[in-house]
């Protein structure tokens, strides 16, 4: 008989995302990878604070000021913020992302 393991309560905990993004984005969804589940189906803008329940996940950001629209990946740990320092507009013909994670 094989023995499953339970997740522990701190595993289950909520984890934060702190999106900032430059000059500004509108947030068109929110996608948990793993489930390919989307968690934020409606609109929001940056800067924004969030929880979101520990896992993979894949943000859909444009500025249609800019034309520009970027797909940013990050990962939500159990109790701790994450935090997305991104700029959507264009340097050298490349985006920048910078991604923290605090505890």
């Amino acid at each position: 008989m094989e023995k499953t393991t339970q997740p522990s309560p701190e595993q289950l905990k909520p984890g934060f995302l702190k999106l900032n993004i430059l000059p500004w984005a509108k947030i068109s969804k929110i996608t948990n990878i793993s489930t390919n589940k989307i968690v934020y189906p409606s609109e929001l803008y940056t800067p924004c604070f969030l929880e979101l329940e520990p896992g993979n996940y894949s943000i859909i950001a444009s500025n249609p000021e800019l034309n520009k629209t970027d797909n940013v990946d990050f990962v939500i740990n159990p109790g701790k913020i994450t935090i997305i320092n991104h700029k959507i507009y264009l340097l050298n013909d490349y985006s920048v992302n910078d991604l923290t994670e605090v505890q």
